[in-house]
C-alpha cells in the first residue's frame, strides 16, 4: 500500500512505510557497484549515473521516493553513497577536505533526477502554458520555443518515463565531469 498512491504516501510521510521504503531503496540498489563499467572515474561516475536511472525507470514507483526520502537520511543507501565516495576520493583524487562538496555535486542532481507520471490535467495544463507564451514579448525564448516545448526541463509536459532527455543527461554528466576534475585540481 506505501507505493500504491506514491504522491499520497510522499505527502503524508506515513511512518507504517518506512520501514518498506527502506527495504525498497535496499534491494534495487544494493549491487549498483557491481554493475560499473569503465576504467577511468569519469566513465565509472557515467555508468553510476546511468545506473541510477536505469533503476529508477525500472522501478517508477520508487522514483518520486528518493529526493524526499534520500535527501532527510530516512533510507540512507550506503552502497550508493559508498561508491560515489569511492569514485570522487580513490579514483578521481578528492581529498578528505574537498570530498563532502564533490559528493552534494554528485548527489544533489542524481536526487533531482527521480520523476513521476504526472497527473492528466497536469500535463494539458502546462501545454496550454507553454502554448500560450508570447513570443512577441518573449522574443528569444519565442525564437526558440518549438525545439524547447516538451524537450527541456520547465518547458515540458511529459515526464521521463515517456520522454527522456538522454542528449541533455548526457551533456550534464559531461559538464559535471569536466567541472569536477577542474576542482579537484584546484
Amino acid at each position: 500500500m506505501c507505493f500504491a498512491n506514491s504522491h499520497s504516501a510522499r505527502r503524508g510521510r506515513n511512518a507504517n512505510c518506512q520501514p518498506q521504503i527502506s527495504a525498497a531503496f535496499k534491494l534495487a540498489f544494493s549491487d549498483i557497484g557491481s554493475r560499473l563499467k569503465g576504467t577511468t572515474w569519469q566513465e565509472r561516475l557515467r555508468s553510476l549515473f546511468h545506473s541510477f536511472r536505469k533503476i529508477l525507470q525500472l522501478h517508477p514507483n520508487l522514483a518520486p521516493f528518493v529526493a524526499t526520502e534520500m535527501s532527510y537520511n530516512a533510507s540512507v543507501d550506503a552502497s550508493l553513497i559508498d561508491v560515489a565516495v569511492s569514485i570522487l576520493e580513490e579514483d578521481a583524487g578528492f581529498s578528505e577536505a574537498g570530498i563532502g562538496s564533490a559528493f552534494k555535486v554528485v548527489i544533489v542532481p542524481t536526487l533531482e533526477m527521480s520523476t513521476t507520471a504526472p497527473e492528466k490535467d497536469w500535463e494539458e495544463l502546462c501545454q496550454k502554458q507553454i502554448s500560450a507564451i508570447d513570443r512577441m514579448r518573449r522574443p528569444k525564448l519565442g525564437q526558440d520555443l518549438n525545439a524547447l516545448a516538451n524537450n527541456a526541463f520547465i518547458l515540458r509536459w511529459s515526464n521521463g518515463m515517456t520522454r527522456p532527455l538522454d542528449s541533455s543527461f548526457d551533456l550534464w554528466i559531461d559538464v559535471t565531469n569536466a567541472d569536477l576534475e577542474a576542482a579537484v585540481k584546484k
